[in-house]
């Protein structure tokens, strides 16, 4: 795994292929893999944890990958984290739409784990990030820092 790649979200709606993503990962040197179901769960998530690579799925239900990537590249505080789409739409107009919102890395469905290690690999040497650490608030402080 890349230098600096310690927190990786994971945004899939099929949990069989979530789990897999995990245990790849994991086998990869990641230190943490977080999963969520859908956009909604992953934007949620976003918001509570730093990470230093999203990986999510194009279609899936409530918001989907696309409009998951929109938001992540849209919010200052979101918008250097590198995102990989995963997904089985290969249409060259569907590649240029997620190129075009700032997608980093696109790894076709089915895939093997030397095509994700290869791609993850890809996209952290040509877009090094690393979460910054966020200052822990006390139980019960609502306060933004």
């Amino acid at each position: 795994m890349a230098a600096g790649i310690n927190r990786i979200l994971v945004v899939e709606d099929d949990p069989i292929t979530r789990k897999q993503l995990r245990a790849l990962l994991l086998r990869m040197g990641a230190k943490k893999v977080d999963l969520a179901a859908d956009g909604n769960i992953g934007w949620a998530m976003l918001k509570d944890s730093e990470y230093d690579l999203i990986i999510s799925d194009w279609h899936m239900p409530n918001r989907d990958g696309l409009q998951l990537l929109k938001a992540v590249r849209s919010d200052h505080a979101f918008d250097g984290i590198p995102f990989v789409m995963l997904t089985a739409e290969t249409e060259k107009n569907s590649i240029l739409t997620a190129v075009e919102a700032g997608v980093n890395g696109y790894i076709i469905k089915p895939f093997s784990p030397i095509v994700l290690e290869e791609k993850v690999r890809a996209v952290m040497e040509t877009f090094p990030y690393t979460a910054p650490v966020r200052e822990q608030t006390s139980p019960g402080d609502t306060t933004a820092h």
